[in-house]
């Protein structure tokens, strides 16, 4: 494409530094450079901290290095960068506040959710917990099962389900003996899990808008989950936001908003409606205004 030409083009939009050498030639031309920042910056010195606390859950660590051979360190994609977009406030904090990233090119596009979902008719069992995606320290496995843990102490015996992939590693965890792992579950069935679950966990440590948030809304299930992964959720209103690395907020949390029948009902009825604000139409719409406003802002003295 470079060799080729960008025809009539004034803007790219990047993925958070895929495509590197055809962004870096774009902007060598002229166009602007829009980044969409789909997970934190800071990810990487948070996962390192996670794993030297828990050094057993994750023996095989992703490359950091070739990734950013590969893709070009932080500094090198924003300096490509015109404008960022951020699904999240906790994407665009870390951004601004870890990064110097300039606050007023910046814009929050929250992401949406299949509209399909919001049929999906939320029959809970009492005290299904669902946890959906990989299980792992990025997204707090560790903590879900240290909260399972801890009100299985306390002789609450609830259930906690686990969607998603799975490290050996993992699974033999003895915090995690609370656990049942259902490993990579087919799209369907995750509705149906949905559609069961009385509560959705998820005690993430880096996140910008977890998609699974949105579906759980969506479905009609209030989410317990943290500030760097609560993306629409409004804690007591159709969730609970709790400080992450917390297990026993986390345990505290989940016991309140099962053990509270008329508050669970009410939440849920919340988080679906919250949902109806965050389909994929109200995605495209939300992205469309925001790149005009970046355009507009360029054409001010």
């Amino acid at each position: 494409m470079t060799r080729c030409g960008f025809g009539e083009a004034t803007h790219m939009y990047s993925m958070l530094g895929e495509c590197g050498p055809l962004f870096a030639a774009g902007k060598q031309r002229g166009l602007t450079v829009v980044t969409e920042i789909y997970i934190p910056l800071s990810t990487e010195r948070i996962l390192a901290e996670e794993r030297r606390n828990f050094p057993d859950w994750e023996p095989d660590t992703p490359d950091f290095a070739a990734i950013r051979r590969e893709r070009g360190s932080e500094n090198a994609v924003l300096t490509l960068t015109d404008f960022a977009i951020c699904p999240s406030e906790a994407a665009r904090d870390d951004l601004v506040q870890n990064f110097g990233f300039p606050r007023e090119r910046t814009a929050i596009v929250p992401y949406g959710v299949n509209p399909e979902l919001l049929s999906v008719r939320n029959e809970p069992v009492r005290g299904r917990v669902l946890f959906a995606g990989t299980a792992e320290l990025r997204k707090g496995i560790h903590y879900f099962a240290m909260a399972a843990e801890k009100l299985a102490a306390r002789g609450l015996h609830y259930e906690f389900r686990v969607a998603g992939n799975v490290q050996r590693s993992v699974a033999s965890q003895k915090h995690c003996r609370c656990l049942t792992f259902l490993g990579r579950v087919p799209r369907v069935e995750v509705a149906r899990e949905f559609a069961a679950a009385d509560l959705f966990v998820l005690p993430s440590l880096a996140e910008t808008g977890p998609e699974v948030n949105y579906e759980a809304l969506a479905c009609g299930v209030p989410v317990v989950t943290t500030p760097e992964a609560r993306a629409i959720v409004r804690d007591g209103i159709d969730g609970r936001i709790v400080p992450s690395r917390d297990p026993e907020a986390l345990a505290d949390a989940i016991t309140e908003m099962i053990e509270d029948r008329q508050g669970r009902k009410r939440m849920s009825h919340a988080a679906r409606e919250r949902a109806r604000d965050f389909t994929w139409e109200r995605y495209g719409e939300r992205l469309v205004g925001a790149l005009k406003s970046f355009a507009a802002r360029q054409t001010q003295p």
